[in-house]
């Protein structure tokens, strides 16, 4: 009898499911080495790839990102910046590197205005944190990862690490037992990329709204 394993049971489940982890063309503002996902007018996904490359496969993390309609949004274009604006979010780009003084959005319906804003490699401080992979060898408490909630108004959800799902029809040279679907490690990804998404952000980002 041969045990799955997680790997395995994620590409079952993938294969199962009605994924859609490619954005509509029309959600995506791009330029040559970032690219900008409006997935929802509150949720919004930002990369940096050095090579130009970008990842549009599943990961483990997120299965979709065409969630059924384009949100509203509107571009323009200044100074040498790129401004986005929402109902919810108004982002600010200079279309470089992703930096502090080059990336920041601010969270539109904040009581407080000192605090409605994100920069590029702000400390998630009010994040309500995840979950924890495993309970394995837990014994009292365990360190949880950041999560998608938090005091802040903002959350940042970093999906680089994430194993992709991608479609093979070979698994170590033999065929793949779950018909089209595998998931590899992240040795197999791009380098360099970063993306945010709504009151989530990441290096890929995800900067989502509460």
């Amino acid at each position: 009898m041969t045990i799955p394993t997680e790997n395995d049971v994620t590409a079952r489940s993938a294969f199962a499911l009605d994924v859609h982890p490619v954005p509509r063309c029309d959600a995506v503002i791009a330029g040559d080495k970032w690219r900008i996902t409006m997935l929802t007018e509150s949720l919004v996904r930002f990369e940096w790839s050095d090579a130009g490359r970008f990842e549009d496969y599943a990961t483990q993390t997120i299965l979709n990102r065409d969630l059924g309609r384009t949100p509203s949004y509107r571009v323009t274009h200044s100074r040498g910046l790129t401004i986005v604006d929402t109902a919810a979010l108004h982002i600010v780009y200079d279309g470089r590197p992703f930096s502090k003084e080059g990336l920041s959005v601010v969270v539109g319906g904040m009581a407080n205005s000192q605090n409605n804003t994100w920069h590029y490699g702000d400390v998630q401080r009010g994040n309500l944190k995840g979950t924890a992979r495993t309970l394995d060898e837990a014994d009292g408490c365990i360190p949880l990862g950041d999560g998608v909630i938090s005091r802040d108004g903002w959350a940042v959800l970093d999906d680089s690490r994430s194993n992709l799902i991608i479609e093979t029809n070979v698994v170590n040279g033999t065929p793949n037992p779950f018909g089209t679907w595998v998931s590899l490690g992240t040795m197999m990804r791009p380098t360099c990329t970063s993306s945010a998404t709504g009151t989530v952000i990441s290096k890929r980002c995800v900067i989502s709204t509460d």
